[in-house]
């Protein structure tokens, strides 16, 4: 499968989401994808968050990307992650977040990423004033939050940020500036 645009790479992820695993499978990117058109602060006059490819909330729940996914060496520009206590009910109600311990563009992996670079990535993460702050580790990564059994070879970061705070985990705020 080759995808060409942010909105197949949407729907790609939409699949992957809902029960298909690419096993045995490549994705293609055939040029550069450009995701601000699906997420950022006013997407249709509202922010909307990149919601990660594959999920975990736990060994009987979750999707994971079993497949091939090879960037040809072209760059996704604007990924865009933003939770804070302004919106984090709001993506909990619309279960965009029910497994919101993974951010990255990818949330949980099995299988293999390489030859894809990123730029302006914005990731910010703050569960510390969310009702189960003290029951969620976070797992963030620019292209995966975690990979289990799978590898990740060529990949690169040119620009961007993550930020993750959870106060009632740890005093300490961590951040990463590309």
């Amino acid at each position: 499968e080759t995808i060409r645009t942010a909105v197949e790479f949407s729907e790609f992820r939409d699949k992957l989401n809902t029960g298909l695993t690419y096993e045995g499978k490549t994705i293609k990117l055939s040029n550069d994808i450009d995701l601000s058109g699906v997420c950022g602060k006013n997407i249709n006059g509202k922010e909307e968050i990149w919601n990660p490819i594959g999920y975990w909330i736990s060994y009987d729940d979750f999707s994971a990307f079993c497949g091939t996914f090879n960037g040809q060496y072209n760059t996704i520009k604007n990924l865009y992650i933003n939770i804070d206590e302004n919106n984090i009910e709001r993506y909990i109600n619309e279960n965009v977040l029910h497994e919101y311990n993974y951010f990255g563009l990818f949330s949980y992996t099995l299988g293999k990423i390489e030859n894809v670079t990123m730029e302006n990535v914005y990731i910010y993460v703050d569960l510390s004033n969310s009702s189960g702050a003290n029951s969620y580790s976070q797992y963030i990564g620019s292209i995966v939050a975690s990979a289990e059994h799978g590898e990740i070879k060529n990949v690169g970061i040119k620009s961007g940020s993550i930020t993750s705070i959870n106060t009632a985990q740890s005093s300490a705020t961590n951040r990463v500036q590309f």
